[in-house]
């Protein structure tokens, strides 16, 4: 098994770096915000849009399950990049505004907190006034160029300085995924570490087995990989899909 597919000491420390997210302020202070704003909107049901791209996009599907339960609406959308900068700018060139839809939160989640994409999202509801927080994994005060010129945005961080794990290598880049799924549900991060432990090893000796080489092969030669799920299921089904696209 080469290393660049499959790092076994990085999901060994998966439990870590998930503990060392939960151990920061981001869950309460995203938790806060929400709330504020839906104070703010008379609590009335708010229309929300999650971005996300690469191994953020399953946390934004994740994102729009929880947060659908946690501020009580239906209108939550979790969207790629592009996909939500074509919803934001469709109408531009109709002058009257009515067709142009209206968000009273956008968040976007970024592991490194310079995804391009995520940062014109960022831009566009800047101009719009749509209320937007980014989500990473990046410390503040490293990404604090990337978004001088939008005044407005919320930056929530879950970097930790006291997760010296280093940074995630290969095909099982879960952290991008996992850590920002666990601040739209903390209580879900507690039973992952203890009750699931034993499936985070399973999942390690399962992949470990995998002939990468033969699947990437295979892949080349009939492009169709059919992934099954249910409801709750779609961040994971997500989740494989962007992977085995990494591999062809």
């Amino acid at each position: 098994m080469r290393e660049e597919f499959v790092s076994r000491q990085q999901v060994k420390l998966m439990p870590e770096r998930l503990r060392k997210a939960e151990e920061t302020d981001a869950t309460k202070e995203l938790h806060f915000y929400m709330w504020d704003l839906y104070e703010m909107n008379d609590f009335k049901s708010m229309h929300i849009m999650v971005v996300g791209a690469g191994g953020s996009y399953p946390a934004a599907i994740f994102a729009k399950h929880a947060v659908s339960d946690e501020m009580r609406t239906p209108y939550v959308e979790a969207v790629t990049p592009q996909t939500a900068i074509r919803i934001l700018t469709q109408f531009d060139h109709v002058n009257s505004g009515e067709y142009n839809p209206i968000y009273n939160l956008v968040i976007g989640i970024s592991y490194s907190g310079r995804t391009p994409d995520i940062k014109y999202v960022a831009e566009l509801c800047e101009k719009k006034n749509f209320p937007f927080v980014l989500l990473t994994g990046a410390e503040k005060q490293s990404i604090s160029d990337v978004y001088a010129k939008c005044e407005d945005v919320k930056i929530i961080s879950y970097f930790n300085k006291q997760d010296t794990t280093g940074k995630e290598r290969g095909m099982i880049s879960m952290a991008s995924t996992l850590a920002p799924a666990i601040i739209f549900d903390d209580n879900w991060t507690c039973k992952l570490i203890s009750d699931n432990q034993e499936a985070l090893l399973k999942g390690e000796k399962f992949v470990e087995d995998l002939n990468i080489s033969d699947i990437a092969k295979a892949i080349k030669e009939n492009p169709i990989v059919h992934v099954f799920y249910e409801w709750d299921a779609l961040p994971t089904a997500i989740d494989i899909e962007s992977k085995f696209m990494d591999l062809v």
